[in-house]
């Protein structure tokens, strides 16, 4: 009886793909999670923004509370969402490379660095956007929602 090479039946799986395949689940859990927030934000603008020109409202001097640019705060989120959508996709050729095993002379290296970098960068979007929304929410739209907002919704 001849024998069989079982590596070509049964190849090893390629760590570094079942690695992104992972950070990729995690990206687009926290994509989810990033949209969420941003859609909630954005909303809260929009109604603090009309609750300033209602009837509870009107001819109150509201000094000190400025409303942040919806425009604006909708490029912020737009583009911080667009690096953590990259991040989910994990087709690009440069974040592959992050989680490739770097072959050396003196053996195989680790792509631990890779793998954190790209782990940091995933964190560092998701921690930007909440320290944004709650910063704007805390500065901006809960003072004016509080005050502005029509009593049947707010329960004063």
């Amino acid at each position: 009886m001849a024998e069989r090479d079982l590596s070509e039946e049964n190849p090893r799986p390629d760590p570094a793909r079942a690695m992104l395949h992972d950070f990729a689940k995690r990206a687009r859990l926290a994509l989810v999670f990033s949209i969420a927030l941003a859609a909630a934000l954005l909303t809260a603008g929009i109604l603090a923004a009309m609750s300033l020109h209602g009837p509870r409202c009107a001819g109150r001097q509201i000094a000190g509370l400025p409303l942040a640019d919806p425009v604006g705060l909708a490029i912020v989120f737009g583009l911080i969402i667009s690096v953590i959508a990259w991040l989910a996709r994990g087709r690009d050729e440069r974040l592959r490379k992050l989680f490739a095993t770097i072959e050396s002379p003196s053996g195989d290296i680790d792509p631990f660095v890779g793998r954190t970098v790209a782990n940091a960068t995933l964190a560092m979007a998701v921690a930007m956007l909440g320290f944004l929304a709650v910063f704007v929410t805390a500065t901006s739209y809960y003072p004016v929602l509080a005050l502005c907002f029509p009593s049947w919704w707010a329960g004063s």
